[in-house]
């Protein structure tokens, strides 16, 4: 029946216990005053961190990151048939992830919230993913992203790129690996067309996930003078804590204003 209501609530962490209730919520009724909403939730999905690009590269168990905002919130209830947060993994629909529990809200905003799961045990090679949530006014939306899981127990550089592309003052280098949380060794050397060495550099790289953080190169060749312009080849190789050693291999270019 319409009138006041009460929400009760209980917490622990497993030393305390925590309690209280909230009287002030009204029960029934309708808003004459609210706003239209046509627009699912926005969804940015990832694996493991934010660095994660599609079609990157995984482990067998990676993390289901994904950042979900609704200007009306987010329906987490699981009540509504078919409307809860679900993953789809290789397009099996009959056998879907509901990822309700998995959902946090940000601190007092109702509006944004983030999604972690972690999944097991896939098998190698490519696989997909589509995560599917609804706001509180039945408007729905989907991400997807594609993903390679490669073994562990080898050392693996995979998808060099380099940007900008061409570049005029300073470029910077990104590639993917499969040791997360692990400090590695990054050693990369430019060529000129001819084979001849014109720069080395590197450094430490940490990276919670699979993707490295950016190495920046200034364009300054071992003498400190900027190159000339020109295609340019070059090698990354990486070094973790054993010892083991992969490498990659790109090109980049180089244009003067």
């Amino acid at each position: 029946s319409f009138g006041s209501g009460k929400i009760i609530y209980y917490s622990t962490d497993s030393l305390n216990d925590a309690h209280g209730y909230f009287s002030h919520v009204i029960i029934g009724g309708t808003s004459s005053n609210a706003p239209d909403d046509n627009r699912g939730p926005d969804i940015s999905l990832f694996l493991n961190d934010e660095n994660f690009n599609n079609q990157g590269i995984t482990n067998n168990s990676p993390l289901i990151l994904a950042r979900i905002t609704d200007a009306s919130g987010i329906n987490t209830t699981g009540n509504g048939i078919g409307h809860d947060i679900t993953g789809i993994i290789d397009g099996k629909v009959s056998s879907p992830l509901i990822l309700n529990d998995f959902y946090e809200t940000d601190l007092n905003d109702f509006r944004a919230g983030t999604l972690r799961y972690q999944m097991k045990d896939l098998s190698e090679g490519w696989h997909s993913l589509k995560v599917k949530a609804w706001d509180i006014y039945n408007n729905s939306s989907e991400a997807t992203i594609t993903f390679r899981v490669l073994p562990s127990d080898v050392l693996l550089v995979a998808r060099v790129i380099n940007y900008p592309n061409p570049a005029t003052q300073k470029v910077y280098f990104r590639f993917e690996h499969n040791r997360p949380d692990e400090t590695l060794q990054v050693a990369v050397n430019v060529y000129d067309i001819s084979g001849r060495l014109v720069a080395s550099f590197g450094q430490e790289v940490f990276s919670a996930g699979f993707s490295s953080s950016p190495l920046e190169w200034d364009l300054k060749d071992s003498n400190g003078n900027m190159v000339g312009p020109g295609l340019y080849p070059y090698r990354i190789k990486i070094s973790d804590s054993k010892g083991s050693t992969a490498e990659s291999y790109g090109k980049l270019s180089i244009l003067r204003q």
